[in-house]
């Protein structure tokens, strides 16, 4: 408690200062100062002679960088070459190329599948191709994001600005609100997520380091990166390395780093451009597709029918419907969002059927065919069809089954593995069983005399 007391007086104290001198501004210009025209109307900032001002701490040996290609809008530099589609080197950033110049004024952006979506102050959504740069409207609604990022763990677009955190839908643009963002001091002003699904933010003007809670919003802090930010800024990994990197615009220079996640520490790869303030930075990734199949398919054969049931994937977070094959067909049988199906067309008495069955993912992926499992008509000389005197009342049902059939002596009830679950004899021709403790599900019920089987099916839900 006392330590953290005395940090808190030393961070006061030097805040004081800070303002005594001018070098933080209101709020209210912060604010300002972030959305201003990117088309430079903002006031020059000190050119940078290569030393960078704001303390840093060492995260990990520079050689252990890879030289991938990282690209971003660069909204203003000290050249004035501004506002342009840009790329660089993630270990060289002081070098930065010129791929197009956009006509509309982004101020958020983040890859996926080979595609930039961007945010444009104001004015709408839109999908750029990076090869080109051409920009194709998907929305107008109107909100402006500080920083946006794609999570993989879920498969959604976040974005976030000074009213809260979103979601956005890749495909209409429509921005849908979880809430506002809860435990900043200031506004948030980036925003990145790891491939587990972890997401982190900065705040403006302090340079806080936090992690953010994707369901509530709620920020936790993390640690002070001890870097000042004031302009746009933009954080993003590259999912390549694991890496974390933050395109920092403060008042003195346009900074391109390393953040650790896990202490907000910070390691400078030096001055990005021209003294760039870089917004949507990416490093171009191809995710890895998640296509585990099924597993342990069975089938359990009866008098008219034969129920298939499987096992989900081990990660069936993504999974759209599963694929039914009969007999290695190469189309399938029919589709199914449920982990059981009755086939009851076309089947011959006395005929093996073979099963397997793969699973469907929103990522278009495939997967490999499960375990094949095989049954054939249960149908013999002392079984029959269902007659017109035996009655289930109602099917489905939720707590009871009525069973009207007269002259029948037993009954048992099988579920859809194959499995008696319940038997006991019949004493009137109308029985009530309580079915309410039964999983939801596909049960038969087989009914027995000394000359006949009848089997029927029941649902329970």
């Amino acid at each position: 408690m006392e330590k953290k007391l005395t940090f808190l007086l030393h961070t006061a104290l030097i805040m004081l200062c800070l303002c005594c001198f001018g070098a933080f501004q209101s709020q209210a210009q912060i604010n300002e100062s972030m959305n201003e025209n990117p088309a430079g109307t903002k006031p020059a900032r000190h050119v940078s002679t290569g030393t960078v001002t704001s303390p840093v701490s060492q995260l990990q040996p520079l050689q252990l960088l890879r030289g991938n290609t990282a690209y971003g809008f660069n909204v203003w530099d000290e050249n004035s070459t501004y506002p342009k589609y840009v790329s660089f080197d993630v270990a060289a950033p002081q070098t930065v190329t010129d791929i197009t110049t956009p006509s509309l004024s982004f101020v958020a952006g983040e890859y996926y599948d080979g595609a930039y979506y961007c945010s444009e102050e104001n004015n709408g959504f839109y999908r750029l191709d990076p090869a080109t740069g051409t920009a194709t409207l998907i929305s107008t609604q109107s909100t402006s994001f500080q920083d946006m990022a794609y999570d993989y763990s879920t498969n959604k677009m976040y974005g976030i600005n000074s009213t809260g955190l979103y979601t956005i839908d890749l495909n209409t643009g429509y921005f849908t609100f979880i809430n506002a963002v809860a435990g900043m001091t200031e506004t948030p002003i980036t925003l990145a997520c790891d491939l587990a699904g972890n997401m982190y933010s900065i705040e403006v003007t302090t340079g806080y380091f936090y992690s953010i809670n994707k369901t509530t919003a709620t920020a936790t802090l993390i640690a002070s990166t001890n870097t000042p930010t004031r302009y746009r800024q933009t954080m993003g990994f590259d999912h390549n390395t694991g890496i974390l990197y933050w395109a920092n615009c403060n008042e003195d220079d346009g900074v391109f780093g390393i953040i650790n996640p896990a202490t907000g520490s910070v390691t400078s790869l030096g001055m990005l451009g021209a003294n760039i303030e870089l917004i949507g930075f990416y490093v171009p990734y191809t995710a890895v597709l998640t296509c585990d199949a099924p597993t342990n398919m069975t089938v359990a054969s009866f008098e008219t029918e034969l129920q298939l049931s499987w096992d989900p994937p081990a990660d069936a977070s993504n999974l759209v419907e599963y694929l039914i094959y009969q007999d290695l067909a190469q189309t399938p049988l029919a589709t199914t969002t449920n982990t059981y199906y009755t086939v009851n067309q076309s089947l011959q008495p006395g005929v093996q059927y073979c099963y397997t069955v793969k699973a469907y993912y929103n990522n278009t992926c495939l997967s490999d065919p499960s375990n094949s499992d095989c049954g054939q008509l249960t149908v013999g000389i002392n079984e029959n069809r269902a007659n017109n005197q035996v009655k289930l009342f109602p099917n489905p049902t939720s707590n009871v089954l009525n069973v009207s059939a007269p002259g029948y002596q037993s009954f048992e009830i099988i579920n859809y593995l194959g499995q008696v679950i319940n038997s006991r004899s019949l004493t009137n021709e109308q029985t009530i069983i309580n079915v309410a403790n039964l999983s939801d599900g596909i049960y038969f019920i087989k009914l027995k005399n000394k000359d006949h089987v009848t089997t029927m099916k029941f649902i329970k839900r």
